[in-house]
């Protein structure tokens, strides 16, 4: 892999989206930052900068020829030639931002998918239909990229775990198919296309919160339209999965699934048959590859330039945790890093689950709560944890100790019928020492959740 460009420092990067002429090559780069839009070639030149002057942040993004849809966290703005043509004021906070094909049924509608259980189908500045969903939509995608044979077809994926099939029409909705969440895996935060299989069909590519990447195809024998996709493939990696594509490039002969992580990583899984013996005997006809002396001295040459690189990275780990030390002369900065946090409502067993992740590896977690509480390890944790005497204005007191280079923990949450609040010190392994303060507010309330239709018979 090599970089083609890259472009300055600047505000965080919310969103990521491709674009071009409508029906064309999709090879123009899209990115919003707060609440500016950036527009790069596929070289990294840049030809549109443009300031959408919307007081909330670009958090969903999406690109049709010459319109941009963009939503922030309860507005949405659809935008024709950078003027703004249409907008939606959401009553919930907007997940995610799609638009239907508009070469394949003929209009422009966005769907957006809200934290109220509902995806909320707007033309123009009208909202038109509603959908009601069993769990908030986290991410939206359109069927096979184009919307299906009608257009009007997406796929979207909720909070407890489930993936499922919607046609919209302009005055009617309708499931074609749902995938359960039978293996309790957590949500998924990106859905991808690409033919992995190479017989003709689209496979859905799958990243969760869990670190579980999976590919989706089509039933061997489908006997109705109804039938939901099955699993072919799963990986599970040890962070949450931020990103998933799928396409050719480690090897141009061989499809591959590219992924990155919450911490930074980016990672690739082949469909490359790996397990072929080295040899430099030239001559050995039993080994799959043979190196050359050439070869060999590159081998030889990368290996020493990696034990020089990690050997500077012990030293100055070293250095730089002499200076932070009391009694030396210096001045040190507490780092400002990111957490990753969520409490959610396990609805069907009346438990909380709280996950906290970090950018970097995690020392310990300690918990405080001032009302009596039950904590449940998850199976996937490889913290231990050790409870102490709590005096008279704390009930619980807990403390995680990680394992090296644990960088997320999760944990379940049984309360009571009190109302109290739930304090974690999160302590990242890094110098110098300090620790971030995350506040969860418990209310027996919150074993409620929102329904969408009410039985007066109760």
């Amino acid at each position: 892999m090599q970089l083609s460009f890259k472009t300055l420092p600047g505000e965080k990067i919310s969103t990521v989206e491709l674009g071009g002429p409508l029906g064309g090559l999709q090879d123009k780069i899209f990115i919003s930052s707060k609440n500016e839009v950036r527009g790069y070639t596929k070289k990294g030149k840049v030809f549109l900068g443009f300031d959408t002057n919307l007081t909330e942040s670009i958090n969903s993004m999406h690109v049709i020829g010459s319109d941009l849809l963009v939503a922030g966290t309860h507005v949405y703005n659809h935008f024709k030639d950078c003027k703004d043509v249409n907008s939606y004021l959401s009553s919930d906070t907007i997940n995610d931002l799609i638009a239907l094909s508009v070469d394949r049924t003929g209009r422009l509608t966005s769907i957006l998918a809200c934290e109220d259980r509902v995806l909320r189908v707007i033309e123009r500045s009208s909202l038109i239909l509603t959908a009601n969903l069993t769990s908030p939509a986290t991410t939206l995608i359109l069927l096979n990229n184009n919307g299906g044979d009608s257009g009007d077809g997406i796929v979207y994926a909720t909070q407890d775990g489930q993936i499922a099939l919607l046609h919209i029409a302009r005055s009617k909705y309708n499931w074609k198919w749902i995938i359960g969440n039978a293996k309790n895996r957590e949500a998924a935060r990106v859905l991808a296309w690409h033919d992995m299989t190479k017989d003709g069909t689209q496979d859905l590519l799958v990243g969760r919160d869990d670190g579980t990447i999976q590919i989706y195809g089509e039933p061997l024998e489908r006997v109705s339209d109804t039938d939901p996709l099955i699993e072919r493939y799963n990986y599970t990696c040890n962070e949450s999965i931020t990103s998933v594509q799928g396409g050719a490039v480690g090897n141009s002969a061989f499809d591959e699934v590219i992924a990155t992580t919450y911490t930074g990583w980016l990672f690739g899984l082949t469909t490359e048959v790996l397990e072929k013996q080295v040899s430099l005997d030239t001559n050995n006809s039993n080994v799959s590859i043979k190196l050359t002396a050439e070869d060999k001295q590159k081998i030889d040459r990368l290996k020493s330039e990696i034990e020089d690189i990690e050997r500077s990275v012990v030293k100055e780990r070293e250095r730089y945790q002499m200076a932070t030390q009391e009694d030396s002369v210096g001045i040190s900065v507490i780092p400002y890093l990111n957490i990753n946090d969520k409490m959610l409502l396990i609805k069907e067993e009346s438990l909380f689950q709280l996950t906290i992740e970090m950018e970097t590896a995690i020392d310990n977690i300690l918990l405080q709560s001032d009302i009596p509480i039950k904590l449940l390890d998850v199976e996937k944790n490889s913290a231990v944890v050790s409870h102490s005497g709590a005096d008279s204005g704390n009930k619980v007191i807990a403390t995680y100790r990680c394992q090296v280079n644990t960088t997320k923990v999760s944990l379940i949450i049984e309360i009571g019928n009190e109302s109290g609040t739930l304090m974690a010190y999160v302590t990242p392994h890094a110098q110098p020492k300090a620790c971030h303060l995350r506040t969860y507010p418990l209310r027996h309330l919150g074993h409620y959740y929102r329904t969408h239709t009410f039985n007066s018979t109760r």
